[in-house]
């Protein structure tokens, strides 16, 4: 098998598989975005790093683009394009338990839940006519996870400060520059709906103080439609109809307890057209609530026949520890990237929904 390995974060991680394949004489071939930017001679820019990409591609035909994380989109895009699956090594959720896998960004899950004869199973039953729908809007550490222009990192570096954000993008979206700017554009989509809600605003329990001013406006506006969820992850979820998030893995455990999901911009690693709502832009957005609105208001909440199957391959060919400690974890990883290849793609159709 010839890997493609992306390496933005995450790089120790990396380092321990990589020091276990390199002695197999498995051929690897590293991506480190932001190595090849500082190496560059001239300012580099999307058109460069997809040109790099389309020489590394083609010269050594990867089976797999393995990542952690979700990669740039440019990176995404050129993987399509030379139809090479992108997995990605993550958690998909913790509650009720963790399921560490490698995430198959771009399998048709539909066409899998098929020949598995699996269907879609009920969660809970539709509200009662009249009752609002709960929605919870999950903060990540900050805006998409820390999420930055790659010019923008790549100036930081050069004047010496190396610290690598989670997710590093060539284009960002200014509605989304700051948790108050991202619950305004949220609310708004909301009050445009025929429907009774409550919004339910989810910090990250353990930075609480990142979001003062989001917290202090809360309080302030003494709306009871809107509300402060300082809730457990288990109770968050059960009271939860529609999940709204960026990047947060509460994401992917609610998509687990049969809520519908919006992952605005996919930027989340488990953003899949299959799975969960994906607007590309803010514009897209009140056009994917009234389609999550009217899939509860008709369905309830439902595990889909697609999401079943991802789980069963998370739980079987797919599951791969995300923090690797034992020699035997790079030949689980090695069976879960083979497995992983072998998964039908999604139709090119569905992929341009992103």
């Amino acid at each position: 098998m010839n890997i493609a390995a992306y390496i933005t974060i995450r790089s120790d991680y990396f380092l321990r598989h990589v020091s276990q394949l390199v002695p197999r004489g498995i051929p690897l071939q590293l991506l480190p975005l932001h190595e090849w930017l500082l190496e560059a001679q001239t300012p580099p820019t999307e058109a460069h790093w997809r040109a790099y990409l389309d020489e590394v591609f083609t010269k050594n035909r990867p089976d797999v683009l393995w990542t952690y994380n979700r990669p740039d989109e440019v990176t995404e895009e050129a993987a399509r394009f030379h139809r090479i699956p992108i997995l990605s090594q993550e958690n998909l959720g913790r509650t009720p338990f963790a399921l560490p896998m490698l995430f198959p960004l771009n399998a048709d899950l539909q066409n899998t839940a098929r020949s598995m004869n699996l269907t879609d199973t009920l969660c809970t039953a539709q509200k009662k006519r009249g009752a609002p729908l709960d929605i919870t809007l999950a903060f990540s550490l900050s805006c998409f996870h820390a999420v930055e222009a790659i010019p923008a990192v790549l100036e930081r570096m050069r004047q010496g400060n190396h610290l690598v954000p989670l997710a590093t993008y060539w284009r960002t979206s200014s509605a989304l520059a700051s948790h108050g700017s991202l619950l305004r554009l949220v609310l708004n989509a909301l009050e445009a709906l025929d429907v009774d809600w409550r919004l339910h605003v989810r910090l990250h329990p353990r930075y609480r103080q990142r979001y003062a001013a989001e917290t202090e406006w809360i309080h302030a506006a003494k709306r009871s439609d809107i509300l402060l969820d300082e809730r457990s992850i288990e109770a968050c979820l059960d009271e939860t109809d529609i999940m709204i998030c960026t990047t947060s893995n509460i994401g992917a455990d609610a998509l687990r307890a049969g809520c519908r999901v919006i992952t605005l911009e996919s930027r989340a690693f488990y953003a899949h057209p299959q799975l969960t709502e994906c607007p590309r832009n803010v514009g897209e957005l009140a056009d994917a609530l009234r389609h999550a609105v009217q899939e509860t208001r008709e369905k309830g909440r439902v595990q889909s026949a697609a999401l079943r199957a991802l789980l069963t391959l998370a739980e079987g060919p797919l599951a791969c520890t995300c923090e690797p400690a034992q020699p035997d974890d790079t030949t689980k990883l090695l069976c879960a990237l083979n497995e992983g290849t072998g998964l039908p793609a999604l139709a090119s159709r569905e992929t341009k929904q992103r």
